[in-house]
């Protein structure tokens, strides 16, 4: 596909649509009658959405919400939870029509209002006497009404109702709240026991060794009955009042019972509550500071208790009341802590998973040609991992119009990441501009690393690079296959660059389903082709078109493990100076960095070291004799982490590498 030329009207019907590497092409929609429009209804932080959008006769639609905060959805009526209250959101609707090949996209501003009203009441009872509060209910702040009804047939209104029943037993209660400000309504019910009888129940407890002493200390007459359940199976319904019980087994914690009842009123209560066989508690609460935990045993233990913690990292422990541990990184931790009572020789341990979950964050920007932002964009995420050096695709993100022209990535962890942009067909400046990384780089080794560093990136923009090919009888060609040991399978949708005499782009296409690319109506000249693979390294060739030369068929590419080179037999000189990262060694360097280089003829050459923001490090000029040599650079004042070196030659070549400085 030959594209960017002043002299012959280039017609595009396809969309490109490729992840780094891969070519996708969609047929071009012709425009229809559609229009998008919606309506919603805010109710506190919830928002209901409903599209109103008209199309032609016979169309068929589909949606793509995006409601300001990130989240997207694709149902025509959707409903949605915002984080906050009186907060505004712009909320974007894009329509397609499948039926008619038509799209429109519409925005508007939506704001939440007040909290939504919720209803909560608390009882105390005495006897067959209630007193009722309407405290916790949210409408208190507005004028307000609530309505109770007590359940026995009788009702009641205002904040805080009293009420006496005339028999025992269990009644259902309920209150309606009406916040006359927002209209809002809500009710909390429930049911609630009272009775006549006026008996309590409770205990104490002492240990001695494994064997509990229990003593009631609530109500009791000469005619009254009790029952302990022990929790461990056993029951006494003959000690009375006071009791005794040896525990077996090694379990520390029981659930004891007492239940008192007065045959001469029929009356009866019970008391329920959890014993500690050893009272140095095992149980522990925590608080989580990125990755590092603060501890804290039971502060109701004995000053005299010990502890011994499993913090469930690479074996790491504590003797601590309250240690802190910073963990590695997110994950889940297995954390055990054994408290030791020294008085009765007895010890409990309690285990709980913590998980540490890191914070994520968002990169966003626009994508912008000379004359302003650009819509109808594709946009590419690319992580980087420094162990390795690697770069993986993670997602996409499509300006659909003209009216957002913006891209966003969310959930996002620290790290170093960079995105590209590439129009689609429906943008009128497609055949002017090449796939471009942030800031302005055609080239993944140019381009300006996003650094995240426990914030969001924002203003991330791509400044998309122009083409200017003046046209003309020439034509340049190949075939890409994969090379490293393999049989030469055709690579798909490769991009390919060509780049004038002064290295600026001048046109790009990709290969088809055969490996095979081609650029044509290109003037007489010398240009240089450049492959576009993400982490790998490519050595350009130069090819130079005369009227005696003026197609040139065989540029044709070995893609390797990490590197892009001419295929033997091609017929193509490659640059004077070949850098790859077989070339770059020790990498990751600790101290000295060797470059091997193969000059023609030996000239000046300048050298310059960047890091991933395109800081530039160092830079110097060496005079490199031609034929094989090798050159030592000094990497010992340099930082920890990822760098470019570019060597420009005399003949304003350049040729680049990466590499990692570790300890």
């Amino acid at each position: 596909m030959t594209i960017f030329t002043q002299k012959q009207k280039i017609k595009q019907s396809l969309m490109v649509l490729f992840l780094f590497t891969a070519g996708l092409f969609m047929a071009s929609k012709a425009q229809a009658t559609c229009h998008a429009s919606f309506t919603d209804t805010v109710n506190g932080k919830l928002v209901r959405f409903a599209s109103t959008s008209t199309i032609s006769s016979g169309g068929h639609l589909t949606y793509h919400w995006s409601f300001g905060d990130g989240t997207h959805s694709d149902n025509g009526y959707p409903t949605h939870t915002y984080a906050s209250f009186n907060t505004s959101y712009t909320v974007c609707l894009h329509i397609y029509d499948s039926v008619n090949s038509c799209d429109d996209s519409t925005c508007q501003t939506i704001t939440t209002n007040g909290a939504s009203c919720t209803a909560h009441f608390s009882s105390s009872i005495s006897l067959l006497s209630v007193s009722f509060s309407n405290s916790g209910s949210s409408a208190l702040a507005h004028s307000h009404s609530a309505t109770w009804s007590f359940g026995d047939g009788t009702s009641a209104t205002g904040d805080n109702p009293s009420h006496t029943y005339s028999h025992k037993g269990d009644y259902y209660v309920k209150v309606t709240i009406v916040d006359n400000v927002t209209n809002c309504s809500s009710y909390d019910d429930r049911d609630i026991y009272v009775t006549n009888c006026a008996l309590t129940s409770s205990f104490t407890y002492s240990m001695s060794s494994r064997t509990a002493s229990f003593t009631s200390t609530g109500s009791s007459s000469s005619t009254m009955t009790y029952v302990w359940t022990f929790g461990d199976g056993h029951t006494d319904t003959t000690s009375g009042s006071t009791a005794s019980h040896a525990y077996g087994g090694s379990d520390n914690d029981y659930g004891v019972n007492l239940s008192i009842s007065d045959p001469s009123t029929g009356c009866s209560a019970d008391h329920s509550q959890t014993i500690h066989i050893c009272k140095a508690l095992s149980r522990f609460h925590y608080y989580i500071t990125g990755h590092t935990i603060q501890f804290y045993a039971d502060s109701s233990n004995s000053s005299s208790d010990t502890y011994s913690w499993l913090l469930g990292d690479n074996g790491a422990k504590s003797t601590s009341f309250g240690p802190s541990h910073t963990y590695p990184g997110e994950g889940s931790y297995s954390v055990c802590l054994t408290a030791t009572d020294p008085g009765v020789s007895c010890s409990s341990l309690h285990c709980e998973s913590i998980k540490i979950v890191d914070p994520t964050y968002c990169i966003s920007g626009n994508v912008n040609v000379a004359n302003g932002l650009s819509g109808h964009s594709m946009v590419y995420l690319i992580s980087y991992n420094p162990s390795d050096s690697s770069l993986k695709a993670l997602d996409s993100f499509q300006i659909y119009h003209d009216s957002a022209k913006f891209y966003e990535f969310c959930n996002l962890k620290n790290g170093t990441y960079y995105t590209k942009a590439a129009l689609l067909s429906a943008n009128a400046n497609f055949s002017s501009y090449l796939p471009t990384y942030h800031n302005d780089a055609t080239k993944w080794s140019s381009a300006t690393a996003i650094v995240i560093n426990n914030s969001s990136v924002g203003n991330a923009n791509i400044s998309m690079k122009a083409g200017s090919n003046p046209g003309g009888p020439g034509f340049i060609g190949g075939k890409i296959t994969a090379g490293a040991n393999k049989v030469g399978d055709p690579e798909v949708g490769i991009l390919v660059i060509l780049y004038n005499a002064s290295n600026n782009p001048i046109a790009y296409t990709h290969t088809d389903v055969n490996g095979i690319y081609g650029i044509s109506n290109l003037a007489y000249g010398s240009y240089s082709v450049g492959v576009e693979i993400p982490g790998k390294v490519c050595t350009q060739t130069t090819v130079t078109l005369s009227s005696s030369n003026a197609s040139v068929k065989n540029v044709n590419y070995n893609v390797g493990i990490k590197t892009i080179t001419a295929a033997e037999g091609s017929g193509i000189k490659n640059s004077d100076l070949t850098i790859e990262n077989a070339n770059v060694y020790p990498n990751p360097v600790t101290d000295k960095l060797i470059i091997n280089t193969n000059l023609q003829t030996t000239q000046r050459v300048n050298i310059q070291i960047t890091d991933v923001a395109g800081k530039v490090i160092s830079e110097t000029v060496k005079t490199i004799s031609n034929g094989p040599q090798a050159l030592e650079l000094d990497a010992t004042t340099l930082h920890n982490g990822i760098y470019f070196i570019k060597m420009q030659l005399q003949n304003n070549k350049v040729l680049e590498a990466r590499f990692v400085k570790a300890q």
